[in-house]
């Protein structure tokens, strides 16, 4: 049986908010793995 798949739809406002999300946490997980690596 097949996953449903869900679809939203976003303005150009709502699509810019939810991409800097993303490259956020992107960003600070990639600063708690160097942190991890330069620490231990």
């Amino acid at each position: 049986m097949r996953e449903k798949k869900y679809y939203i739809a976003l303005d150009d406002f709502e699509r810019r908010v939810v991409v800097n999300c993303m490259n956020e946490m992107r960003s600070r997980a990639t600063e708690i793995v160097n942190q991890d690596i330069i620490y231990n």
